[in-house]
C-alpha cells in the first residue's frame, strides 16, 4: 500500500474533476493515513514522556535535552535502513520509530550518567567526558550488537511471517547502528555546549537587571529634624607623670558637648614652690 498510494495520488491529482466533485482514496489507504496520524501522536507523546522522566531522575532540564539529541541521528538511520533494504514507509516502520525512542537514548543515558558521576567525584568537565567515553564503550557496543544481530534475519525476511515485520526490523536496525556510531561523538559535544547554559543565562539576566536598576534615579534621603546635635571628638590626653585617680593610664579623652547638663566649676590648683 505504501508503494502504490503515492502513484494513485498523483494520478488522481491529474484528473479533470467537474465542479462539485472530489476524489479521495479509501479503504486500506485511508486506514493507513489515519494510523500514521495516531502513531505520530504516540511518537510525540513518547518523546515528551521520556524527557519528563529523565528530568525527574537527573533533577535537570539540560541533561535530558542532551540525551534526546541522539534521536535525530536514530531517525535518519531508520530512513536509511528502509532505503537499503528496499522497504516502503509503512505502519510497522512507524512502530519501529517509536521503539527507537527507548533504544536510541539508552546510549546517551550511559554517557551522561557516567559523566555526572565523574564530576561529582571532583573531575573537570573535559576530563569527565574523556573518561566516560571509553568506560561506557563496552556496554554500549554489547547492547547495540545484540539488537542488530537479533533483528538482521527479520530484516532479510527470513522465517514465516517476516514480510510484515521486515520494515520494523529494518527501521530499528538502521536507527540503532546510526545512533550507536553518532552518539559517542554527538552527546559529548552537545554536553559541552549546553552544560554552561544555565550559568551563562543567569549572568546575562543579572547584568540586564543591574543595568535597569542603575538607570533608576535614587530616592532623596530625608533627615530627621527637631533633635539636639551632639558633638563628639577624641583628643589625646596631656602627658603627665602621675596616675589618674582611678589608678589607670589615660590614653585619650572624649569630650561631649551636651547642653542639657551644666558643668561644675573647676577649683584652681596651686602648686608647691
Amino acid at each position: 500500500i505504501g508503494a502504490v498510494s503515492p502513484g494513485l495520488q498523483q494520478a488522481v491529482a491529474q484528473l479533470a474533476v467537474p465542479n462539485g466533485y472530489t476524489v479521495s482514496l479509501g479503504g486500506n489507504s485511508q486506514q493507513q493515513s489515519q494510523s500514521f496520524g495516531q502513531l505520530g501522536s504516540a511518537l510525540g507523546a513518547s518523546v515528551v514522556l521520556a524527557y519528563l522522566l529523565m528530568a525527574v531522575l537527573y533533577n535537570s532540564l539540560i541533561h535530558p535535552l542532551v540525551i534526546l539529541f541522539a534521536l535525530p541521528a536514530a531517525i535518519g538511520g531508520a530512513i536509511v535502513g528502509l532505503l537499503v533494504f528496499g522497504y516502503s514507509f509503512s505502519v510497522f516502520a512507524m512502530i519501529g520509530m517509536i521503539l527507537l525512542v527507548g533504544l536510541a537514548i539508552k546510549n546517551g543515558i550511559l554517557l551522561v550518567d557516567r559523566t555526572n558521576l565523574n564530576r561529582q567525584r571532583g573531575m573537570e568537565q573535559r576530563a569527565a567526558l574523556l573518561e566516560a567515553g571509553p568506560a561506557r564503550l563496552r556496554p554500549i557496543l554489547m547492547t547495540s550488537t545484540t539488537i542488530a544481530i537479533a533483528l538482521f534475519p527479520t530484516a532479510l525476511r527470513l522465517g514465516e511471517g517476516a514480510e510484515l515485520r521486515a520494515p520494523l526490523a529494518a527501521a530499528v536496525l538502521g536507527g540503532v547502528i546510526s545512533s550507536t556510531l553518532l552518539t559517542l561523538v554527538l552527546v559529548p559535544v552537545v554536553y559541552t555546549l549546553l552544560d554552561g547554559a544555565p550559568a551563562t543565562t543567569g549572568r546575562i539576566v543579572r547584568r540586564a537587571f543591574g543595568v535597569v536598576r542603575s538607570r533608576r534615579p535614587a530616592a532623596p534621603s530625608s533627615e530627621a529634624s527637631g533633635r539636639g546635635d551632639t558633638f563628639t571628638s577624641t583628643l589625646p590626653a596631656p602627658a603627665s607623670n602621675g596616675h589618674a585617680r582611678d589608678g589607670g593610664h589615660a590614653d585619650g579623652a572624649t569630650v561631649e558637648d551636651d547642653t542639657s547638663q551644666p558643668h561644675a566649676p573647676s577649683r584652681p590648683r596651686h602648686g608647691r614652690s
